[in-house]
């Protein structure tokens, strides 16, 4: 039997993790803009506990660490190599600052008692799930953030205008074929490219109007959009 959480960000794909990030080239923008939102909800002197899902290679893990000193981050990958280049990238951090743990998403957040963490965080890794497994996630999520706690998700969210997301998928196909247009490269690019079809089928797309709905069923709220470009955005919520 398949697993609910299916591993689609493996072999190629993790080993050219940079390279697959570069064809999103305003990525690093969501980065920052992330960081900087966070940075805002940790104003105050008490020391916060973060859960970061999907933390990958350790990109916004350092920005999150190198903008505020008094916090704690769980960083959580399913991947053991992202873990391994997290840990390099991340080195220079002690261990009362961050932990980086190769673990299930939901088997990981089963595991922590209600109303645990101040804010969890997660950069596209929840349209990698299908929706039976993201929906029992966003559940947990709820469960373990305190009262007040923040969710900050910035991930693929179709436009609830079918047409008008429809263009921004195809600008995004035309841009990864120019990209990696070198005969070295067709095997990722058609990976790449399969990897995009399977974000829009049925179980596992995202739209923005479903996804906020969801949120508020789920009993989050001061649901906000910070930032969108084409079809990606960062969702923020809180309990």
């Amino acid at each position: 039997m398949k697993s609910l959480n299916e591993r689609r960000f493996k072999g190629k794909f993790t080993d050219n993790y940079e390279f697959v990030m570069s064809t999103f080239s305003y990525y690093p923008k969501f980065r920052t803009l992330t960081a900087e939102f966070l940075n805002k909800f940790l104003k105050n002197n008490k020391k916060k506990i973060i859960l970061e899902i999907g933390c990958g290679t350790g990109d916004l893990t350092k920005e999150v660490l190198n903008l505020n000193k008094n916090i704690m981050i769980f960083a959580l990958d399913i991947e053991p190599e992202m873990i391994n280049k997290a840990k390099e990238r991340l080195k220079n951090y002690k261990s009362n600052k961050l932990s980086l743990i190769t673990q299930d998403a939901l088997d990981y957040l089963k595991n922590l008692k209600d109303e645990s963490l101040d804010l969890i965080i997660s950069s596209f890794t929840l349209h990698n799930f299908n929706k039976e497994y993201r929906n029992k996630v966003l559940r947990e999520i709820f469960r373990v953030l305190k009262i007040s706690g923040k969710f900050i998700n910035t991930d693929k969210y179709a436009l609830d205008d079918a047409s008008k997301d429809k263009e921004f998928f195809d600008k995004q196909i035309k841009k990864i074929k120019n990209l990696l247009q070198s005969p070295k490269y067709v095997d990722l690019r058609e990976m790449l490219i399969k990897h995009e079809h399977e974000d829009i089928r049925l179980d596992y797309i995202i739209r923005e109007g479903d996804y906020i709905n969801q949120l508020k069923g789920l009993g989050f709220k001061s649901i906000k959009n910070l930032f969108r470009e084409n079809r990606e955005a960062i969702i923020t919520a809180e309990k």
